[in-house]
């Protein structure tokens, strides 16, 4: 009798090692920003993109042994359609995309990208050159009109970035000639340097990136900005994965992750810290139209979520 009850014992023990003893998947996660590889492991606030991101990540560490690695959006895309198990995220879901990748439900929302340029780039002498291209409301017609306009000037790009269809498809009617790219590491701050330099005369931004690459050098740089007719008034971030078993498994545990978070004060605070309090009259109309609750504002609430 106690032969067996020793065996039995010897043998749950030896279940239970191989159990704990089974390594997790490996999952590779990419990102195109040091900042955001640097940030991913700890508490420190860093951007709307980055902390939303670690809310779904520290969940899914749970199920993974995630290694996060920097590769720029080119190489991202060529990736995501080469290895099985790689996911990224905030990632903007096109048609040429969803034929690639699989998609989670938002990740986040960025409100509406801006032009950004000098202010002497529009005024000369009191004179508003831009008056032309600007209807009653405050926005740029177009930004075809703009370049047709003032054919000398130039756009900086982020390589391989999309801003939404909606302005993916009037870039796309821009002569070459107006538009240069930067690739690699530190492009957004380039991009940024370039127009502070005056080597390019515009960029486009997010408002929240804005905020933070810009708000120092505003009052120095004279930084304007206009929002752009046609444009869409958010867009939406999400986890793209691999299309692959594994990855659909990562999409449908970011989903069941996120759709918790979405009533929760701590995800909520991952994008309200970023804004303006005059941009958060509009965010609070959009969250709920997209996440479909109220705004979970709240400080009082728990914000420890266990998945």
């Amino acid at each position: 009798m106690c032969i067996h009850v020793v065996k039995f014992c010897l043998l749950m023990m030896l279940l239970i090692i191989s159990i704990n003893g089974q390594a997790k998947e490996k999952l590779i996660w990419v990102t195109d920003d040091k900042m955001e590889l640097e940030n991913y492991f700890n508490d420190v606030e860093t951007s709307i993109g980055t902390d939303t991101t670690k809310l779904v990540v520290k969940s899914l560490l749970k199920f993974y042994d995630i290694d996060i690695q920097l590769a720029q959006l080119p190489r991202t895309d060529r990736l995501l359609t080469s290895l099985p198990n790689l996911c990224t995220s905030n990632r903007i879901k096109t048609k040429a995309r969803q034929k690639e990748n699989l998609f989670s439900s938002p990740v986040n929302l960025f409100l509406s990208t801006r032009l950004y340029f000098l202010y002497e780039t529009r005024f000369n002498q009191g004179v508003d050159l831009f008056q032309s291209l600007i209807n009653e409301n405050g926005e740029l017609i177009s930004l075809q009109l703009l370049f047709d306009t003032f054919p000398e000037l130039v756009l900086g790009l982020s390589k391989g970035r999309s801003f939404g269809s909606a302005l993916d498809k009037q870039l796309s009617n821009i002569a070459q000639e107006n538009l240069i790219y930067r690739g690699g590491r530190g492009r957004y701050k380039a991009l940024v340097n370039m127009l502070l330099k005056k080597r390019i005369e515009f960029i486009l931004k997010f408002p929240t990136e804005a905020k933070r690459e810009l708000d120092i050098n505003v009052e120095k740089y004279q930084v304007s900005s206009l929002a752009i007719v046609g444009n869409d008034q958010f867009i939406l971030g999400h986890i793209a994965c691999s299309q692959s078993e594994l990855g659909q498994r990562v999409i449908k545990q970011s989903n069941e992750i996120l759709h918790k978070l979405y009533r929760q004060p701590v995800f909520y605070q991952a994008h309200s810290r970023y804004l303006s309090t005059m941009d958060l009259i509009n965010f609070n109309r959009f969250y709920q139209q997209v996440y479909q609750v109220k705004p979970p504002v709240s400080l009082k609430a728990n914000n420890n979520v266990n998945y």
